[in-house]
């Protein structure tokens, strides 16, 4: 459990479905449903950019479906004949409640670790030279955006601000 955020933490452990108001239910992300949209490249992973609707349908159609409906035959075609049935301002309410369930997912995935970085002393770095480098105190250390940080304040398009 996250020790930052114990609340997220068990929120993403007892995941509960979203009801959007067109009545699409938005599944938690499992790690079934995280293998699939990995598998379909999914944009709400921030992997590759939002291209419009088209490139989010598979994906929305994968978060209301059972993962291995999902994986079943052609996705694109099936998600399409979906989306069909839908009004527009689905797509808004369906994406808002989706991009919810991969943040939840997202809170509580440990960063990975860096197998590059040496060993650590009381959290910081060795020095190359040995020699320890000035600082400005013990608390003082850079809180810069984590990945998942740098995912959500991009929007998701896999891109850093100002890209």
């Amino acid at each position: 459990m996250s020790k930052a955020n114990p609340i997220k933490a068990v929120r993403a452990l007892i995941p509960a479905p979203i009801e959007t108001p067109c009545g699409c239910i938005v599944r938690p992300v499992t790690l079934g449903m995280f293998a699939v949209l990995e598998r379909i490249s999914s944009p709400l992973l921030g992997e590759t950019p939002v291209d419009g609707a088209l490139s989010l349908v598979p994906s929305l159609y994968a978060l209301t479906h059972d993962p291995a409906d999902a994986l079943s035959g052609d996705l694109f075609a099936r998600s399409m004949a979906w989306a069909d049935t839908l009004p527009p301002a689905a797509l808004v309410e369906i994406r808002d409640a989706a991009e919810r369930q991969v943040q939840a997912m997202l809170d509580v995935v440990p960063e990975p670790k860096d197998s590059k970085k040496k060993a650590t002393t009381d959290g910081s770095p060795r020095s190359p030279s040995g020699a320890p480098k000035p600082t400005d105190g013990a608390g003082a250390r850079s809180y810069g955006k984590s990945p998942q940080a740098r995912l959500r304040s991009s929007g998701g398009n896999g891109r850093s601000p100002g890209e």
